[in-house]
Order: structure tokens, then C-alpha cells, then sequence
């Protein structure tokens, strides 16, 4: 899965973004490519924005979409109370055959997926 998720990242990170939003210091924006998208985020995954997050990855998974990824590389923190929520979603849809997981996460977030143990459930290497 990992090579085709990195050859669809690649592609869609030079296209044109879809949409973007703030909400309380996290802008989300996305970019969708062949059942793929990918929401870029920059600044904090928090109690205040997870339903944001959470809103955006439900609106985002139509039928057609099989993979969403979240890149991280621009987070600058990730709390315990989003990472719940996207461990549920990821649960849900995968009910469905499809794929929701981080993709280069900063060194912040990567931090605390490890202390957690969460980097092998939800982090998906790209290139």
C-alpha cells in the first residue's frame, strides 16, 4: 500500500489545492487525485479543532475515495483527544475498505505517536 500511496501523494502534491479553511489556529486544505485525497494541516490538533479535523476527513470520504491521508509535516502539536477521533474514524472506514492515515508528520507529532505506540497503526510511509 505504501508504494501506492507514495506515487498518489506525489502526484497530488503538485496539484492544485481544492479547498482550504481555518478554524482556531488550524488551517486544513486538500487536494484529491484517482479515489485518493490527502488534507494537508498546519498548526495544532486540539480539543478546540478536532471536530473541525473530523468534519473534514467525514466530508471528504465520499464513495469514490479510498485513501485519505492527513500531512502532518506542518503540525506542530497533536493531542490525545484527536488522535481518539481518528483512531475511531480510521476503525469505521476500514469497515469499508478504505484508508485513513498520517503521512509526514513533523517531529512534534511523530514524538507523541511513539511514545504512545501509535506510529505503526496510523503513520504511512511516503517518499
Amino acid at each position: 500500500m505504501d508504494a501506492i500511496v507514495s506515487r498518489h501523494l506525489t502526484h497530488i502534491d503538485q496539484r492544485r489545492v481544492a479547498s482550504m479553511e481555518a478554524v482556531r489556529g488550524l488551517t486544513l486544505w486538500n487536494a484529491h487525485e484517482d479515489g485518493h485525497v490527502v488534507i494537508y494541516a498546519r498548526g495544532e490538533m486540539d480539543f478546540a479543532t478536532t471536530s473541525f479535523l473530523i468534519q473534514t476527513i467525514r466530508d471528504l470520504m465520499s464513495e469514490s475515495v479510498q485513501t485519505c491521508l492527513i500531512h502532518c509535516q506542518e503540525v506542530t502539536f497533536i493531542d490525545s483527544e484527536t488522535l481518539k477521533h481518528v483512531l475511531t474514524i480510521r476503525r469505521d472506514l476500514a469497515r469499508r475498505g478504505k484508508t485513513l492515515g498520517l503521512c509526514r508528520c513533523s517531529s512534534q507529532v511523530q514524538r507523541i505517536l511513539d511514545i504512545l505506540g501509535l506510529s505503526e497503526h496510523l503513520v504511512v510511509n511516503c517518499i
